[in-house]
Parts: C-alpha cells; sequence; structure tokens
C-alpha cells in the first residue's frame, strides 16, 4: 500500500511488459539491484471467478463425458493458483534452489516486497524468442539453447518433486549473451500425483517397445478410454492417442533428432489441429498441464529449428523408470 518511491531507489513508472494477470515494471534497490516488480490489476481475482462460471455454462454443452467437471476444477485451481505471488515466490525459490545452474538463470524473490498482489524478484536480462530469432543466430546457438530448454523439462520430469513448470510460453524464456537460459514466471507451476506421475512412465516405456497391451491398460487407467464415452467416441480417440503418442517419443528413438524437419513439424501440427478437435472430456486432469508444458517445449524447439541431444533424457528416464521396478528402454 505504500508509494513505490518510498520502497525503491528509482521505480519505473512506465510498464516494460504487460501479461494477462498484471505488469512488470524495472526498479532499483537501495542496494543497487535491478528488480523486477509484478503488480497485479485490480480485481483480477473476482474477475477471473465470473469469467470461469460463464466458461463453465458455455463449454459444459459443447463437451461429453463425465470429465468435464474435473477437468474444469483442475484449470480453476491453476489459474487461483497464479493470482497469488506469494505462492509463486515460493515457486521460483523451489526451482531456483532445484535448478539454477551454469546454464539457466531463475530470478530470486525478495520476499520483504513481496505480497499476494505484488511481486518483486531479482531482474534476469536476456532476450525473447522473437528477438533472438531476429539476430539470425547459427545453427550452432539455435542448438545451445534448444538443448537447454530440452534438458530442463526431462530434469524436472525425472525428479522425485514431481513438479512441472507448466507455462513453456516464448515469453517466458530468455535467451542470454553468456549462453545462459533465463526462465521466469513461475506462476503455473503443477506438482503431480506419484501414481500419474509412474504411470506416465510406463505409457512412455510402452510406445517405446511398442507393447500394445501395455499402452491399452494404461489409457484405461488414465482414464482416457472412459467408460462412459459411446464407443465411436474411444475408437476415436484410440486412434488420436496412438497416433500422437507415436510422434512424442520418436525423438527418444535416435541419439539425435532435429526439430527442424519439415515432415516432424507438419505432423506435429496436424496432430495439435486433430486434439483441437476432440469433443471428450477425458483422461485424467493432470493430463491438462503435462500437455501444456510438453507442447509449449516442442513449439519453442521447432521455432528454434534446433537439433537436441537426446541421450542424457532417455537415460534420466531411465533411471526413472528402474526406480518404480519398470525394465528401462534398452537402444
Amino acid at each position: 500500500g505504500r508509494f513505490p518511491e518510498l520502497l525503491f531507489d528509482a521505480f519505473e513508472p512506465e510498464a516494460m511488459a504487460a501479461a494477462s494477470l498484471g505488469q512488470v515494471h524495472r526498479a532499483r534497490l537501495d542496494d543497487g539491484r535491478t528488480v523486477a516488480v509484478k503488480v497485479q490489476y485490480p480485481n483480477v481475482r473476482e474477475t477471473i471467478e465470473s469469467d470461469l462460471s460463464v466458461a463453465r455454462t458455455l463449454f459444459r454443452r459443447l463437451v461429453q463425458g463425465d470429465g468435464f467437471d474435473d477437468h474444469f476444477e483442475e484449470v480453476k485451481a491453476r489459474l487461483q493458483e497464479e493470482t497469488d505471488y506469494l505462492n509463486e515466490a515460493q515457486n521460483i525459490d523451489q526451482f531456483a534452489e532445484a535448478y539454477a545452474s551454469d546454464r539457466l538463470v531463475l530470478p530470486r524473490p525478495v520476499h520483504d516486497l513481496t505480497s499476494e498482489t505484488v511481486l518483486t524478484m531479482t531482474f534476469v536480462e536476456g532476450q525473447h524468442l522473437d528477438a533472438f530469432l531476429d539476430t539470425d543466430p547459427s545453427q550452432e546457438r539455435r542448438d545451445h539453447f534448444g538443448q537447454l530448454l530440452w534438458d530442463f523439462l526431462h530434469e524436472q520430469v525425472a525428479s522425485n518433486a514431481r513438479t512441472l513448470h507448466a507455462d513453456t510460453h516464448p515469453g517466458n524464456f530468455l535467451f542470454r549473451e553468456d549462453g545462459h537460459l533465463g526462465v521466469v514466471d513461475f506462476g503455473c507451476v503443477k506438482t503431480f500425483p506419484q501414481q500419474f506421475r509412474d504411470d506416465m512412465l510406463r505409457l512412455y516405456r510402452a510406445r517405446m517397445v511398442d507393447d500394445e497391451d501395455e499402452i491399452t491398460h494404461l489409457l484405461h487407467a488414465l482414464d482416457i478410454l472412459r467408460e462412459d464415452l459411446p464407443q465411436d467416441t474411444r475408437d476415436e480417440l484410440r486412434r488420436f492417442f496412438d497416433q500422437y503418442g507415436s510422434l512424442i517419443v520418436e525423438p527418444y528413438r535416435q541419439s539425435s533428432f532435429d526439430l527442424g524437419d519439415s515432415g516432424f513439424r507438419e505432423r506435429l501440427q496436424a496432430s495439435f489441429k486433430a486434439a483441437s478437435e476432440l469433443r471428450a472430456a477425458t483422461g485424467s486432469p493432470h493430463f491438462i498441464f503435462l500437455n501444456k508444458a510438453l507442447v509449449g517445449l516442442l513449439n519453442l524447439l521447432t521455432q528454434l529449428e534446433a537439433r537436441v541431444d537426446t541421450t542424457e533424457s532417455v537415460s534420466l528416464l531411465n533411471d526413472s523408470l528402474e526406480a518404480i521396478g519398470a525394465e528401462p528402454v534398452r537402444p
């Protein structure tokens, strides 16, 4: 509630960036550090509640299956969490402790200047994806940052914390001159139940070894092939998830994979289009933000036209499989 001029040595009143929930200002602390100050728009929580109520009524008429309410509540919970900047500050601390390294740069919250609606954090320099691509970077530099993005996701998937930065949007990553990748915006963070994470690891393995019986079992266990859906809808879902699942594991079948390959990009976009046309509320609600993270990553990597080494990620996934008593995937 105090004026920014009383809290900061300098504060730029004109926002340097705007988002759906608030805007970001550059400021300087008394100790000389440059910080980003994210200020939430007034009445955001009330607006979200109102908009969600309208959306629930609208989409309930368009969606098949009994899973709609669970899916809707999952989205609602994440949106509500995003309005709590104290929660985001905790997320930043958790991720900085786990993943900040000589390759990744994450902000650090300034807790005594943070509240539910104001988040003050150290400033992370870097270019967003569009600005980075405008510099016509070399293939080597594209590959370098693509590898950092790829490895960051897989380190999270393999972590026992079962927690994922689920907003892999181009605006949340910064490409830096020093070769480090900046990661920002930790409002949308998803923690997965142990059983869901284990089932997803087993589904990855089943896809890799073409175990159709295990795939069928897991598609039922993960509520994708729901019994309350008509048979033709279940058949459509099985065809889609077979195609999509095979596409998703394709990079892991090779030690190096080119995300700039035009054929892969076309099949990926066709798969995204097919997904948008599905009308059944199916699958565990936990899929929503796993897919958000994965689709966002693939979009980033295809825009970069990056080539990634998948050896380490396959090794991490194999370690995770062995930890739950499953056979690793052999080359």
